[in-house]
């Protein structure tokens, strides 16, 4: 039986493709990335390029906040800053869902079986270079991620470190619900960018 062959051009390209896989998949445990995002990227728009000089940390804010509706593209901004980050040799950072991951950590760690406690998950997140907190509002228990936003938010703000807010709240709503503190803070480090548009994953058809 004849063994198959290959040409020195596919042999690189094979092994090309294994160290690619294996970089992404070490970017996506390292910084949490949500897998669909792994190739987002910051484009020549204005918005972006506003975005680009925060990553950057070239602007005077330590905080962003990027307002809009659902399917605004606010997530995938968030994520190609952490992208960007990295390809200056900044810390990507870590990105964390308000929606599907705050209020199962809080939970998980508040059972007295758990050999992390609520403490330690909140101090994880004081001193990152860089975080998104990603759909603020979103949990499914206000009161434990209020909780976690606010503390969060707080020890950053007072850390001086670099954090990215995407929300479906107006800057009114989100600091009602985060607390007249964070309000405080945020008139002096935080700058809200607007998503507006369509909703980009397209409509859903009747047919």
């Amino acid at each position: 039986m004849s063994c198959p062959t290959f040409n020195v051009e596919e042999l690189l390209d094979i092994k090309q493709n294994e160290i690619q896989n294996i970089n992404t998949t070490s970017f996506i445990e390292q910084t949490n990335i949500p897998e669909k995002f792994i190739n987002a990227v910051l484009d020549d728009s204005g918005t972006s390029k506003l975005i680009q000089e925060f990553c950057e940390e070239k602007s005077k804010y330590t905080t962003m906040v990027l307002i809009g509706d659902f399917g605004r593209g606010k997530s995938y901004s968030a994520c190609a800053s952490m992208i960007h980050r990295s390809s200056t040799g900044l810390s990507a950072g870590k990105y964390i869902s308000c929606k599907y991951e705050v209020c199962p950590i809080i939970r998980t760690s508040r059972n007295f079986k758990s050999s992390v406690q609520e403490f330690d998950v909140l101090k994880g997140y004081y001193t990152i270079p860089y975080l998104v907190l990603d759909e603020i509002g979103q949990g499914d228990d206000a009161q434990i991620e209020k909780v976690f936003d606010a503390n969060v938010l707080s020890a950053r703000y007072d850390n001086g470190k670099h954090t990215v807010i995407t929300t479906n709240m107006d800057m009114n709503e989100l600091c009602d619900f985060l607390g007249g503190s964070l309000k405080s803070r945020f008139k002096e480090t935080a700058i809200p960018v607007y998503f507006g548009g369509i909703d980009k994953r397209g409509a859903i058809s009747d047919k």
